[in-house]
């Protein structure tokens, strides 16, 4: 099984491994249009890193073009997507995307609630 056909059957990883309290989770999204969209890791009371790829076998267009991704600042455990996309095939300045249908890969790493290992 690949691992997009893994994801798209809700699979999700969480590795025991990394100690002390500490998951691996990752989710599958479709943007919202808003900018940013955003997702709750509602195993995680914190989110250390985190990170988002938009998911797709073909090159991305002129919108959306890439995603950046930050920790919320008010809710911890939550994590923000923005989207860009192009100006224009003749101006390559980045602006705000509107996309509303594009799927976005979100994974981050945090402190597990409860903060035990599974």
């Amino acid at each position: 099984m690949s691992l997009y056909g893994a994801l798209n059957d809700g699979y999700r990883q969480r590795n025991p491994n990394l100690g002390h309290g500490i998951v691996f989770d990752f989710a599958i999204v479709t943007l919202d249009g808003s900018n940013p969209t955003s997702f709750q890791f509602t195993e995680m009371v914190k989110v250390i890193a985190a990170g988002a790829v938009l998911l797709g076998s073909s090159a991305p267009g002129l919108d959306p073009y890439t995603v950046t991704t930050v920790v919320n600042g008010t809710t911890v455990n939550k994590v923000d997507v923005y989207a860009w996309k192009a100006t224009s095939s003749a101006n390559p300045t980045l602006i705000a995307s509107t996309n509303s249908s594009a799927q976005v890969l979100i994974f981050a790493m945090g402190e597990r609630r409860g903060g035990q290992n599974i």
